[in-house]
């Protein structure tokens, strides 16, 4: 018999994480997507990357040996390397390691490098005679050419940070890390778009800042560092000292003004962030002067990816829910932990928004004869497609990253399709489901007349037939004229199927060659009202084709202004598209 696996934050699936979302964290979720959480990001989401802070660790020491060895008597670089050393061993261990040798040589290298890692803000704050202050770390961990690398790629967390962002249910991230790899996310998916996403790091940043999110970098940014040494190099904070002195620094107080309000004002989700650091425990401590929060929170008010609390966490939780926590210890460190690292966390986060926002979307639908049950069961095949798509992620972290530049793609491609912005889809410009949190979706006016209700429904009712009536969707690659996706039915014909907004965009479509009239194996749904258009071909009518090799044109939404339920729109989708 197969012993089942324990699930750890290791070894967790999309799937198995996004069901996390979908019954003990729903809370969560549901804030998130209602932007009621700030992501806070630390290290941990760019660890395959650029180097974490073992490689940190480990160049440093490497640097002072060499230096030290080169040295005749007691120099500047023993003495520094002594110290090193004592950061992470006691005098006795100390003793047993021959710092006359190359540290690759020691046998306690993994140890040592594992110890400085707890206490990395004091291994780079090892002073060398001569030199300036941040030397180990603009000089020695090369911030500009080690986080600010031009060839450095976006990680799957990276991208999809930037998909919830253009959401519009991220407004607010709080990162500690130099590298500006969730920045460059959101312009490879807005074509060099950086009008979308304001990095703040000085004053003169934050002042008058708009975008779509506001992306504090609290310890500096290697990226502006690199272009603007003069204006950015002092912001690099990861000396201990400058730790220290942070939350007093006349240059960090307005950026400290904006954490402690967003400490308050969101509640928090914290990855891939220790929150070691005593400038953050100063922020969040200030921010809990302002606001106690009560037990139980709806949603709660802190919450980490991970397997284990780390003692900075759980002093946070202390420190937020203060008597609350004496009383209801273990049931606030269950709600606060959710066992999943940055990839599947993220990308299943990604996945239930998504499918929030559809969910949202079919209850908005203009289907006056359509009951709120049947609506729910509408919900419910997009929750099954949504499911399908996230079992096809795989396990390792390649796959994970190949996953998620699909599933970008694939959205990327079908909702180009859908608003005929093909000059779009060629450069890759990622159009979200909509820019705004599902709390705000209600009332806005774009909505109806996106025809978005109406691709809810229908990706709704493709789950549901996928489900019952043994549909099949493929998705598709490679030109705009291959279709949204690739349909078949119980005959297993595959045909092309494109699903647009409306008309106008038909029409677009049809004149820039996108869709073939004459190809009978191509199916339009039109999620619009059926109007006259114009004609390219003066045979052309909407609705079905007059002979065998025509495509065939419908409307959509006339289906779901006259059904009653979601089997009948079923029963109307096959029939109009032949399945």
């Amino acid at each position: 018999m197969e012993i089942p696996k324990k699930i750890t934050a290791t070894n967790i699936s999309v799937l198995e994480t996004l069901k996390l979302f979908d019954e003990e964290f729903l809370e969560v979720a549901a804030g998130v997507a209602k932007a009621e959480y700030a992501l806070w990001l630390g290290s941990g989401i760019s660890r395959e990357r650029v180097a974490d802070l073992r490689v940190v660790a480990r160049r440093v020491l490497d640097y002072l040996s060499v230096n030290a060895r080169a040295e005749i008597g007691d120099g500047t670089y023993k003495r520094a390397l002594d110290k090193a050393l004592g950061l992470a061993l006691t005098h006795g261990e100390k003793a047993s390691v021959d710092q006359e040798a190359d540290p690759a040589t020691w046998a306690n290298i993994d140890i040592i490098v594992e110890r400085l890692v707890g206490k990395y803000a004091l291994l780079l704050d090892t002073r060398i005679q001569g030199q300036p202050s941040d030397h180990l770390v603009w000089d020695i961990v090369d911030v500009r050419g080690t986080y600010a690398d031009d060839q450095l790629e976006p990680d799957c967390e990276h991208t999809a940070v930037a998909v919830l962002v253009l959401e519009g249910v991220f407004p607010k991230v709080a990162s500690a890390n130099w590298d500006g790899l969730v920045e460059k996310a959101v312009a490879t998916l807005s074509d060099g778009n950086e009008t979308l996403v304001n990095v703040l790091v000085r004053a003169e940043d934050i002042a008058g800042a708009g975008g779509r999110a506001l992306l504090h970098k609290f310890h500096g940014c290697a990226v502006q560092a690199k272009r603007h040494e003069a204006q950015y190099r002092e912001y690099i904070v990861g000396r201990d000292q400058q730790i220290t002195d942070w939350p007093n620094d006349p240059k960090f107080a307005l950026m400290k003004n904006q954490l402690e309000g967003l400490s308050v004002t969101h509640r928090t989700l914290m990855i891939g962030l220790s929150a070691q650091d005593s400038n953050i425990k100063d922020i969040f401590s200030v921010g809990r002067a302002m606001l106690k929060r009560a037990w139980p929170s709806h949603p709660p008010a802190y919450v980490f990816a991970g397997d284990e609390l780390g003692a900075e966490q759980g002093t946070m939780l202390k420190s937020v829910y203060q008597d609350d926590y004496d009383d209801r210890q273990l049931e606030i460190e269950k709600a606060a932990k959710i066992p999943a690292y940055g990839k599947p966390l993220l990308t299943a986060l990604v996945l239930s928004v998504l499918g929030q926002k559809f969910a949202k979307l079919i209850e908005l639908v203009d289907a006056p004869n359509m009951s709120a049950e049947e609506r729910t069961k509408i919900i419910e095949g997009v929750i099954a497609a949504r499911n399908l798509v996230a079992a096809q992620a795989g396990d390792t972290s390649d796959d994970k990253r190949a996953f998620m530049d699909a599933f970008v793609g694939g959205i990327t491609r079908s909702l180009s399709i859908f608003r005929g912005e093909i000059g779009g889809l060629a450069k890759g410009i990622y159009g979200p489901v909509g820019v705004l949190p599902i709390g705000q979706m209600a009332n806005d006016p774009y909505v109806q007349m996106s025809s978005m209700p109406e691709l809810g429904v229908f990706l709704g009712i493709a789950g549901l037939a996928t489900d019952v009536d043994g549909w099949r969707i493929t998705p598709v690659t490679g030109d705009a004229n291959m279709g949204s996706f690739s349909i078949s039915g119980a005959t297993g014909n595959q045909q092309k199927m494109f699903v647009i907004s409306n008309n106008e965009t038909l029409s677009k479509l049809i004149g820039e060659g996108v869709i073939n009239e004459a190809d009978s194996d191509t199916i339009v749904a039109v999620c619009s009202a059926p109007v006259a258009r114009r004609q390219t071909n003066p045979s052309s009518r909407f609705g079905r084709g007059d002979a065998d090799n025509s495509y065939r044109e419908f409307s959509f939404k006339e289906i779901i202004v006259n059904a009653t339920s979601s089997g009948e729109v079923l029963a109307r989708l096959k029939e109009e598209a032949t399945l």
